[in-house]
């Protein structure tokens, strides 16, 4: 994506959608290093907020980190051999948290700017627990926030986090790489009832899209999805954003719940320019799985959806292209393989939790591995160039539970990966997509 389209989409956190998109991931394994104790909403008693009671405490606010500190966490070093990362992997950590088998569990991956940090979100029903580490996979530090609670690249190796403060507003604090820091960068009024789903950081400046209203954060803009929306407002705020880009002066959004796909263009000041809904714009097979995800590219979103994935672009004048069928890297036909879309070297990349080859048709005993796809967008059935990242030794048709995340570096060639496998641990990889070596892992 060049510079000169002027197009940006530094975060789109997946948070406050249905209740089915609720994590599961569980702090700490069984007595392991960096074990967590989950902290109520309210924060500990003495630890900045009440004691339980559901008013605003530590995860919420206050000028010093955003939360409660939880530590560095994480045990880092070579996984197990049983399920072994590729030859193509540089960086193996694996992460403080277990996942609960047959529940969607919810990881997200956020790049620093300079790419030496790199931030890994537990996005749990209640709590955000987020750990960050250098690219070799050293433990940098870590803390519990609100479960809406954003991150976005801030220059260098900083973060900018967004969430209420102790004001109750919205607030953007910039965080060192360790998540400590406090430097207040906006404050922006909410309600006491909003939660954040998106953020969009481009030429508008800094946008969120929250459980009720379109907020600018840079120009203080703020308008109810019920203004902005009308009777589309209820669908809105109920289903889930598949992905947002800004480009210029305008936000393209798309999201939707069970087989409906809707498609808006905002302003900076939150008025919808265009916006269509299609009742059957997603398979059935998308709407059971909720797979469906979207990247900025090419001028506007790049759309992931079913089984054999489809490919669709959709452009900021509403038009949706069917760029074709992804059919190498399938799964088993009552599922959906999990996709992680980035952008390396010009190229979309798929990072597919899936069955490989397309051809294997044992219907559940084969392992599912995961893999990343760079993608030819005139010719997406087969992946340009397949990359072997990791065995998972995970099985069967629960395979659109287990979380994939990914993000890419700025060196336009690596990308950073959070997924968990049969054991129900969880793993950080950094992986070389320029990388040729083979280990059988195909």
């Amino acid at each position: 994506m060049s510079a000169g389209r002027a197009v940006a989409m530094l975060s789109l956190a997946l948070a406050g959608f249905a209740a089915c998109q609720d994590s599961s991931l569980q702090p700490g394994g069984p007595g392991g290093p960096g074990s967590i104790n989950a902290v109520p909403d309210g924060g500990p008693t003495g630890g900045g907020g009440s004691s339980g009671n559901g008013t605003r405490g530590a995860f919420d606010g206050g000028l010093a980190g955003f939360g409660s500190s939880v530590g560095t966490g994480g045990a880092g070093g070579a996984p197990p051999a049983d399920y072994g990362a590729s030859a193509c992997v540089m960086t193996s950590a694996q992460l403080p948290w277990t996942t609960v088998t047959g529940t969607l569990t919810g990881l997200e991956v956020v790049v620093s700017s300079d790419g030496s940090a790199i931030a890994v979100l537990n996005r749990q029903p209640t709590q955000l627990d987020v750990r960050t580490y250098h690219r070799d996979g050293t433990p940098l530090g870590g803390r519990q926030f609100a479960r809406d609670v954003q991150l976005l690249p801030y220059g260098g190796d900083h973060f900018l986090l967004i969430a209420h403060g102790v004001s109750g507003d919205f607030t953007g604090i910039e965080v060192a790489a360790d998540v400590t820091g406090g430097a207040h960068k906006f404050m922006v009024p909410s309600t006491a009832t909003e939660q954040i789903r998106a953020v969009v950081a481009g030429p508008p400046g800094i946008v969120l899209l929250t459980s009720e209203r379109f907020v600018n954060a840079t120009t203080g803009a703020a308008v109810p999805w019920t203004t902005t929306l009308g009777p589309d407002a209820q669908a809105f705020t109920s289903g889930r954003v598949y992905g947002a880009v800004a480009q210029g002066n305008d936000i393209l959004v798309a999201g939707g719940t069970g087989r409906s796909l809707g498609v808006m263009v905002l302003d900076t000041d939150g008025n919808v320019l265009r916006s269509a809904i299609d009742a059957q714009g997603l398979t059935d097979i998308a709407a059971t799985t909720q797979t469906t995800a979207a990247m900025p590219f090419a001028g506007g979103l790049l759309m992931f959806e079913g089984n054999p994935p489809l490919l669709t672009q959709i452009g900021f004048d509403l038009s949706r292209t069917q760029l074709g069928e992804h059919r190498q890297l399938e799964t088993f036909y009552r599922t959906a393989p999990r996709v992680a879309p980035i952008q390396l070297m010009g190229r979309p990349v798929g990072i597919f939790l899936t069955v490989f080859p397309g051809t294997d048709n044992t219907q559940g005993n084969t392992l599912h591995r995961l893999y990343a796809c760079a993608l030819d967008v005139s010719d997406p059935a087969t992946c340009a160039t397949a990359l072997p990242i990791a065995r998972t030794g995970l099985g069967g048709y629960g395979i659109a539970q287990a979380p994939v995340a990914a993000a890419a570096l700025p060196d336009g060639r690596t990308f950073a990966v959070a997924h968990s496998d049969a054991a129900n641990r969880t793993w950080l990889r950094i992986a070389d997509m320029s990388c040729t070596t083979s280990d059988g892992l195909d």
